[in-house]
């Protein structure tokens, strides 16, 4: 697991430099990419939220059960997407 979020930290970061979509989608999607490449049975999932002005939407990865990019905000959503790749 140690290796992942080696995975987690380094080549996804740049991801969160891209302009006018939300973050954790596209570094959801390419730590979940380089994982799979890697031989790693890696999950992608989204939620989404009501809020006053529409809805609130977020995306995690997850490895063995365990999510290892995207925790902080999974708990204000529901999940209504979670395959394995």
């Amino acid at each position: 697991q140690s290796r992942v979020m080696d995975y987690g930290t380094s080549g996804v970061g740049g991801v969160a430099h891209l302009a006018g979509a939300p973050v954790c989608l596209h570094r959801a999607l390419v730590l979940h990419w380089m994982l799979r490449r890697r031989g790693f049975a890696s999950r992608f999932h989204y939620g989404i939220a009501p809020v006053s002005h529409g809805f609130s939407a977020h995306a995690w990865t997850s490895l063995d059960g365990e999510i290892v990019m995207g925790a902080d905000g999974r708990e204000r959503v529901v999940e209504i997407s979670g395959g394995a790749g």
